[in-house]
């Protein structure tokens, strides 16, 4: 399931401006979630199948998940997420230790001001010196700069940073993109993170 803020926190983000999730050539309708929905479960489940069958499990996958999308879309999906799986630039975010699909729960503030989240990681990353929460954009064709980034995503990253913080207050942490068309990692800088927390959140960033 692709990531999700809680209808509290969800508002909040909501009150950015909204970018749609594909460019020119994407299909409408429901095609674009249930895209989503496979490349988000590719990514769960494919690191921990061996490189030899990574595309041919991936292929029955989308056959079975996806046979009501194009066969273009659906050679998409597996090119997109095994590009990513197989890259050695982005083995650290598949490395053991690090998790897919990760729920999250937490209530910021006090009194009718609180939010509460609910919502899932597309993945945490264990790395040496901090964790990293990431973030998987299927948008076509995705920003080429943080500028060009919709500002809801930051928010969304920022909501599961301050929601962190609560968890682990002894761990740096840091937040991504993973834009599956490219693909390429994007590195949301703490400053950002910072600034959204403060629209989405009762007092700003949490200590």
């Amino acid at each position: 399931m692709p990531s999700r803020l809680g209808p509290d926190l969800a508002e909040g983000a909501a009150a950015y401006a909204e970018q749609p999730p594909y460019g020119p050539k994407a299909l409408a309708g429901n095609s674009r979630f249930a895209r989503g929905r496979l490349v988000h479960t590719l990514f769960q489940h494919l690191p921990q199948i061996a490189v030899a069958d990574q595309e041919r499990s991936a292929r029955a996958f989308v056959a079975a998940r996806g046979s009501d999308l194009p066969a273009e879309m659906l050679e998409e999906v597996v090119s997109e997420t095994l590009a990513i799986v197989r890259d050695p630039s982005f083995a650290p975010l598949f490395s053991p230790g690090s998790l897919g699909e990760v729920p999250v729960v937490a209530r910021f503030g006090e009194g009718e001001s609180a939010r509460e989240l609910s919502g899932q990681i597309d993945r945490l990353v264990v790395l040496d010196d901090a964790l990293l929460v990431l973030d998987y954009k299927t948008n076509r064709p995705p920003p080429a700069t943080l500028e060009e980034v919709v500002p809801g995503y930051i928010a969304q990253l920022a909501a599961y940073r301050a929601a962190l913080r609560l968890m682990f207050p002894a761990r740096a942490l840091r937040a991504a993109i993973v834009w599956t068309d490219g693909p390429k990692l994007m590195e949301i800088p703490s400053t950002s993170l910072d600034l959204a927390e403060q629209r989405i959140l009762p007092e700003g960033p949490q200590p």
